[in-house]
């Protein structure tokens, strides 16, 4: 069969196929395609065919047939994105997920109306619901590409800032450090949300929390290791189950029962922070400091006239000060990791020191050449570790970012928990899964990047989903999940 020459962009090699809701198209040459109409532009007819690719025919150029179908024809399913290269993308996710429902024998939910569509886009994006002003203005738009404008205007908003920067609040665990004392956790706030704001790359940004060193009111980033100070342990589960989508906390205690963790690889891994600090341990020492301090503070007052007895009215402020100079991050000369007293296993003796060593995703160790440079250098022991975490090949990183992206469009990930996702072939869809992770890469970790072609997705422009899942059952994506509002979503949208 002949085909339209089209003007086309491939992102990666290779097609899918299972685009639904397709037609015959026929130029006035009798040459043939089957495609999706995706919208107008210019004089020209943009559509979607069954490779997932964009494909713009001039209008004049199709049959009278066609033109006359085009006529009276429904609204695309979704209007042309602003940015080809977008549509491309969205375009494949959109193939993997239809092969799949139609595997399934699955009916996608109908394309939502311009009127849920404007209210979700601005709860999803900014967090919030429309104006009556926004609402009516995209309802007036004749636009074909509204749709996809309003995605990049919100992504670029001050609301997209905000909503992303709560959702990282409550992955991250973001809290004041020291229980309500002067230090507050604003430093380590307005960093992320400044990360957010200038669309740093993720892996950038989580590479810079695990290596910040400084104090808190200084270097915002501080504020992530800081958020366990002291717990060393804890807070490498927490790396692994946020930034890996790994449970390992009960391999603190012995060797994993449902995984193939061991005790002393979760110590192993943790030696990377050994010499590290968090919180001046060797320094100001609490309560001796603010006696130290008082006692001076009395003698100057006395020396100078001044009245005593007020001076002990200053006496929480100066333990709330001496707390805030604690809260800091540094490297040491000593690794002082050990294994722990009660360690019961054979490759290891209770108490004796543990060496850095990066665990195997398989049967290759692949990611040891960040520590190898550096293995003579124990300051850089966090570096190694962050350059290994988030290395573009390992294969746990990108999924993990990606799928946790992906939930907070749909309702679902794309593997849930999505804190543990040991096994990315027991998910709903491991085909989709993988290719958001290479998308990721791809992106180099542009989390703005990523969101503006997952909002652009036909699946996430149909009608919500409002049976609900069963508890273990997999979702495979005909809509969104019909969700609550959030606390904050409900609280902005009032204000």
């Amino acid at each position: 069969m002949k085909t339209f020459r089209v003007i086309t962009l491939l992102l990666t090699a290779g097609t899918l196929s299972g685009l639904a809701e397709t037609r015959t198209w026929t130029d006035t040459q009798g040459r043939k395609l089957e495609a999706e109409y995706t919208g107008k532009e210019e004089g020209k007819v943009l559509l979607t065919d069954a490779a997932g690719r964009l494909v713009a025919v001039p209008l004049d150029k199709l049959s009278a047939e066609d033109q006359k179908w085009l006529a009276t024809a429904p609204a695309p399913i979704v209007s042309v994105s602003v940015d080809q290269s977008v549509a491309a993308a969205a375009a494949r996710i959109d193939a993997l997920i239809d092969r799949k429902l139609a595997q399934k024998n699955i009916k996608p939910n109908p394309p939502a109306s311009d009127e849920t569509f404007v209210r979700r886009a601005y709860l999803d994006i900014a967090g919030r619901i429309p104006t009556r002003a926004e609402t009516s203005a995209f309802l007036e738009d004749t636009s074909t590409q509204k749709r996809s404008q309003l995605i990049r205007d919100l992504l670029n908003s001050d609301g997209y800032t905000s909503h992303l920067y709560n959702y990282f609040a409550g992955m991250l665990r973001v809290r004041d450090p020291n229980n309500g004392g002067l230090m507050k956790a604003e430093p380590y706030v307005a960093w992320i949300k400044e990360q957010v704001r200038n669309n740093r790359p993720y892996n950038e940004m989580v590479t810079e929390m695990l290596t910040a060193t400084g104090k808190l009111w200084s270097n915002g980033a501080t504020g992530y290791l800081l958020r366990d100070s002291g717990m060393t342990l804890d807070n490498l589960a927490n790396t692994f189950s946020v930034f890996l989508g790994t449970d390992v906390a009960c391999a603190q205690c012995h060797d994993h029962p449902f995984s193939d963790w061991t005790q002393k690889q979760f110590y192993e891994l943790s030696a990377f922070f050994g010499a590290t600090l968090t919180g001046d341990y060797g320094g100001m020492m609490g309560e001796d400091a603010v006696e130290r301090l008082m006692t001076d503070l009395r003698s100057f007052t006395e020396k100078n006239g001044g009245d005593v007895e007020k001076v002990d009215g200053v006496r929480n402020l100066l333990s709330d000060v001496v707390e805030a100079n604690r809260l800091v991050v540094r490297d040491t000369d000593q690794n002082r990791l050990r294994l722990p007293g009660d360690y019961a296993y054979k490759d290891g003796k209770p108490g004796e020191p543990v060496k850095p060593k990066f665990i195997r995703w398989s049967g290759e160790d692949r990611y040891n050449d960040a520590y190898k440079q550096n293995k003579n250098n124990e300051e850089k022991l966090r570096q190694a570790f962050a350059a290994w975490l988030t290395h573009p090949t390992n294969p746990r990183f990108s999924i993990t970012i990606a799928n946790r992206m992906w939930k907070r469009a749909f309702g679902a990930g794309a593997a849930e928990p999505v804190r543990n996702v040991d096994d990315p072939t027991a998910s709903a869809n491991p085909e989709l899964l993988r290719h958001l992770g290479q998308e990721m890469v791809r992106l180099k970790w542009r989390l703005k990047d990523f969101m503006e072609i997952v909002y652009n997705t036909r699946a996430w422009q149909r009608e919500a989903t409002r049976e609900a899942v069963g508890m273990g059952e997999p979702y495979h994506f005909q809509g969104p999940l019909l969700r609550r509002m959030t606390a904050e979503q409900t609280w902005d949208s009032f204000m």
